[in-house]
């Protein structure tokens, strides 16, 4: 799973919905979460500004919390680097001068042999994987 499935369904999107159906197991990488982690205040400011979560929480800080809190309950298992160490230069020579971000789920995509959950372009055209959008996802 990438990043911009985990921003959506923190987000309230439509990525929450496939996030807690059963037929589906979730992995991801310690950057991904490391990602997500480094931009929840200004997730959290989003949502103040435009969500309907607006009058739950008095400041930014206590809705960083509950962010924080909601990621920790996803559905998902975070994979160590070391194991997928063994694919990152494969990864990097993949997608590394699309997006040297993307190189870590990639490498996870192939050690793991399983599809990724992404809408992120970068992915497009890579024969190696199976690219799945949340719009495949919600359809399946």
């Amino acid at each position: 799973m990438d990043a911009n499935p985990l921003f959506s369904a923190l987000l309230g999107g439509k990525a929450l919905k496939v996030m807690y159906q059963k037929k589906y197991e979730f992995i991801t990488t310690e950057h991904t979460i490391w990602e997500i982690k480094k931009y929840i205040k200004q997730i959290a400011k989003s949502i103040l500004k435009k969500s309907k979560r607006k009058g739950e929480f008095r400041q930014i800080k206590e809705l960083e919390e509950t962010l924080h809190s909601e990621l920790a309950r996803f559905p998902l298992e975070i994979i160590h680097p070391q194991c997928y160490n063994h694919k990152i230069e494969l990864a990097s020579n993949l997608i590394g001068s699309r997006d040297i971000t993307d190189v870590d789920i990639l490498a996870l995509t192939l050690a793991a042999h399983c599809p990724i959950w992404s809408n992120d372009k970068d992915f497009e055209g890579l024969e190696e994987i199976e690219l799945l959008k949340t719009s495949d996802m919600l359809k399946s």
